[in-house]
């Protein structure tokens, strides 16, 4: 799939069909798990076609998928669904349209934060800032329930 998505990008003729194609080929990444690869394509996407809230919206599916293998022995596998969250609001400020499910994901993972006790335990607290490691790489802001 990934490679008849790359010939139908080569052969558009607008920016819009080419970022169609290659969130396309994004989503094929994500599918295979290739989540870097996939969010690779993503930003692509997003280059060829300005204020689409889509690319950012599966970029955060990547980081929420990856909580369970991107934990780092820290705060555990929270630093992806932070992560998640802030692409999920990217998303719904670049583009209204994707608002109520960016809304929708938000509230399922913000239900899966931390307790406040729990990050205080590692010397944490609410707002400040952390680095997601794993494949992610990107400074984010703690947040708990």
């Amino acid at each position: 799939a990934i490679e008849f998505f790359q010939k139908a990008v080569d052969m558009s003729e607008t920016d819009d069909e080419k970022a169609e194609y290659t969130l396309n080929i994004a989503k094929a990444h994500s599918y295979k798990k290739s989540y870097s690869k996939a969010r690779t394509f993503a930003l692509k996407a997003v280059k060829l076609k300005k204020g689409w809230g889509e690319p950012y919206m599966l970029i955060g599916n990547c980081y929420a998928q990856s909580s369970k293998t991107c934990s780092d022995g820290e705060l555990g596998n929270f630093g992806p669904y932070w992560a998640a969250v802030d692409k999920y609001k990217k998303a719904k400020a670049v583009d209204s349209s994707v608002a109520s499910a960016a809304n929708k994901k938000i509230a399922s993972i913000s239900s899966r934060y931390p307790a406040t006790k729990d990050v205080f335990f590692y010397g944490k607290k609410k707002g400040d800032p952390y680095t997601v490691g794993c494949w992610i790489n990107e400074a984010t802001t703690i947040r708990t329930k």
